[in-house]
């Protein structure tokens, strides 16, 4: 009987230890899912915008500073509305990061028009922002720049793209094949064109305190933006 009774007790006790964990489970799951519906969660994608205006300094003699067009996708795939109060940008050297005048220039929005911060997204909405964002240039590079600016006037990224092409060179001072023919021409970047290409880091920051950042890091998204039509 002794026997009996302690099997009939541990039982009890094996099934409300099992209720017990059941019954915190519960009530923690709707807890956690909680907490994971209120995080915030924004997705950042940047491209150059070879369509956009190349901008350069009215005196030339005081910065080498020269600003490229960028566009930013902003996309809020959380569930909860959130507001972006500004953000930080810095160029990437190995292991350090550089400020400069220039570095960072006008924002706006898909239209052109100045942006403002903050900028509000709610959940499953997206922004296009236009950023320029500059590098500093070296002699070799800052006279065809000016050079190209006098006889055109102002310029787009894909003027001044394939005007260094035709050098056999890029903007930023890497190395391309450049074949004119009949209607058109052929344009091709050698291997080390990315290791001359500036690699920025960009955090955005809402209110809530939470960053999120993007850095000009892949080779294959940095192809892509420079042979999209």
């Amino acid at each position: 009987m002794s026997n009996n009774t302690s099997d009939v007790d541990n039982f009890a006790r094996i099934t409300a230890i099992i209720g017990f964990a059941v019954a915190l489970v519960a009530v923690a799951l709707p807890y956690f899912q909680k907490r994971a519906d209120e995080e915030e969660k924004l997705n950042v994608w940047m491209r150059t915008n070879m369509g956009g205006i190349v901008k350069l300094s009215d005196d030339p003699s005081k910065t080498s500073a020269v600003q490229i067009p960028w566009l930013f996708t902003l996309s809020n795939t959380g569930k909860v509305k959130l507001s972006i109060i500004g953000f930080d940008l810095r160029q990437i050297i190995g292991e350090a990061h550089r400020k400069f005048p220039g570095l960072t220039g006008t924002i706006a929005d898909k239209n052109g028009n100045s942006l403002l911060m903050p900028v509000s997204l709610d959940a499953g909405e997206s922004i296009t922002l236009r950023m320029h964002i500059g590098f500093l240039a070296g002699p070799d590079i800052l006279k065809p720049i000016y050079e190209l600016h006098e006889k055109m006037g102002a310029f787009t990224l894909k003027d001044a793209f394939l005007a260094f092409a035709k050098e056999r060179r890029t903007i930023y001072g890497g190395k391309a094949e450049f074949e004119g023919y009949e209607g058109g021409h052929t344009v091709k970047l050698s291997p080390d064109f990315f290791l001359s290409e500036p690699v920025y880091r960009v955090e955005f920051t809402t209110g809530r305190g939470n960053s999120f950042l993007v850095q000009t890091s892949d080779t294959i998204s940095k192809w892509q933006q420079l042979t999209r039509p």
